[in-house]
């Protein structure tokens, strides 16, 4: 194909913007040219049929993929039959032009496919995370995302693993979903039929990698003096500013452990009165612009009709006496200041309340008494720390957070509700009063007793020996 100098395609440009070249002419005559051609190559593979029987145009595809059994092809006209034989072969040279680039596909190349396919089955937040993971630990390293894909071995992915841990010390949940990014990409090509296998796998100095350790207690939940703090700070708040919910938002997170969208979406007819149990099912999210994954944008919030999770299933969280008294002063404010916006709970000037309304309270609240920050998030491992000291089980626990399962519970979301002098008086008292009394499982006092069980030896038998 003949390249245009510079001063070709200026004169080309403007012989297009002076109308002096119809450019719709110009691709039509460009079409025309290809079907003659298409049609003058393959004019022994179809022709017309006479007879008895039939009267009309056939065509023999000799394409063995598609056409097997050397069916014909029968249409009433030439320009049909035509029609039929033209379409097959452009589409056949479409396919083969995107089997040529998918050879020299790069890397990148194939994680934006894949961003794009996963648009349309995940959450914008999920997208917007693995964009940020994307652009932050493997973007940078150019050598590997501009090699083909398919050229790319185990060793070179060894080698981005091992680079991005060396740069980038972080524990082994943030290192998980990093190179899960690889893995589902090469997962993606396998679907799509580009590749048949993947040549992911994790070989790294694993002790570069932090294993999984909790926090300290101090850092993560509030202690019980520090609730009863803060929430004497938000009702001094609230009575400085009567009509702002958002501080008994943080009041209730206390008593429900939701998150801090799913509290922003709940509505009056979320609450059983009669049974004293709110039904979660909603959240209020980030509206998300993700056309352009490099310039994601934030235009706002909107409520979805599922909670957070792969499942997005609706949860029961039974009420108490506070929750309930709570939820009945955030609807006398709402009758006295706002403009309803449906039967949502948390409103203001009719319309939801923004998240950084909440999170503004709870930090100048934090401020002003004295206490490390700790977010809503916090709170919320705050009352699954509650229960479990108070012997609701961690299954219990997990289904009322609406975890996908009982370890992210037990790991991430209970913690000591005591500082280490109180921890450690209690383990003394608990080995004094056990050393007096043993206990049973299930905590009660019972009597040493020895029990003897009969032995369970075989018999050996006696070898007759001859002598």
């Amino acid at each position: 194909m003949k390249k245009f100098n510079t001063t070709e395609i200026n004169l080309l440009n403007h012989a297009l913007d002076s109308g002096i070249i119809n450019l719709a002419y110009v691709l039509e005559q460009s079409a025309n040219l290809k079907r003659r051609k298409i049609l003058e190559k393959h004019k022994a593979e179809y022709g017309r049929c006479k007879g008895a029987t039939y009267d009309g145009w056939y065509w023999r595809n000799p394409c063995k993929e598609t056409n097997p059994n050397r069916t014909p092809v029968k249409r009433k006209t030439q320009e049909e039959i035509e029609k039929v034989i033209v379409d097959h072969y452009l589409k056949l040279e479409q396919e083969l032009l995107l089997q040529l680039s998918r050879a020299n596909m790069t890397f990148e190349e194939l994680f934006l496919e894949f961003i794009e396919d996963k648009k349309t089955k995940r959450a914008s937040g999920t997208i917007k995370r693995n964009t940020s993971d994307w652009k932050k630990f493997i973007k940078p390293h150019d050598w590997f995302i501009n090699m083909p894909f398919r050229d790319i071995k185990k060793l070179d992915v060894d080698k981005l693993f091992n680079s991005i841990i060396k740069e980038h010390p972080m524990n082994d949940k943030t290192f998980g979903n990093v190179v899960g990014l690889v893995k589902q990409a090469y997962q993606y090509a396998i679907e799509a039929d580009y590749i048949d296998k993947s040549p992911y796998r994790i070989n790294v100095n694993k002790e570069l990698v932090e294993v999984f350790h909790k926090k300290d207690s101090k850092l993560e939940v509030f202690q019980p003096h520090e609730k009863h703090l803060l929430i004497n700070e938000q009702e001094r708040r609230l009575k400085n500013n009567p009509s702002n919910t958002a501080n008994l938002a943080i009041i209730l997170c206390f008593e429900i452990g939701a998150r801090k969208g799913e509290i922003l979406a709940l509505r009056d007819s979320d609450i059983d009165y009669d049974k004293g149990v709110l039904t979660i099912s909603r959240q209020f999210v980030d509206n998300d612009v993700i056309d352009d994954i490099e310039n994601i944008k934030r235009i706002g919030y909107k409520v979805t009709n599922r909670t957070k999770g792969r499942t997005g299933k609706s949860r029961k969280v039974p009420l108490t006496e506070k929750a309930l008294e709570t939820i009945g002063r955030i609807k006398q404010i709402n009758k006295e200041f706002h403009e309803p916006y449906e039967d949502y709970l948390f409103i203001r000037d009719g319309y939801i309340i923004p998240p950084t309304a909440i999170d503004t309270q709870l930090v100048r609240g934090c401020e002003y008494i004295g206490l490390r920050f700790r977010s809503m998030h916090k709170i919320r491992k705050t009352y699954a720390s509650t229960l479990y000291k108070q012997g609701v089980g961690v299954m219990t626990i997990s289904k009322l957070l609406g975890h996908q399962d009982v370890k992210t519970t037990y790991d991430n979301y209970i913690y000591d509700l005591e500082d280490e002098d109180e921890i450690f008086k209690n383990v003394v008292n608990a080995l004094q009063n056990g050393a007096s009394a043993p206990m049973q499982d299930n905590g009660t006092k019972w009597n040493q007793k020895i029990i003897e069980f009969p032995g369970n030896k075989k018999q050996v038998k006696r070898r007759k020996i001859n002598v």
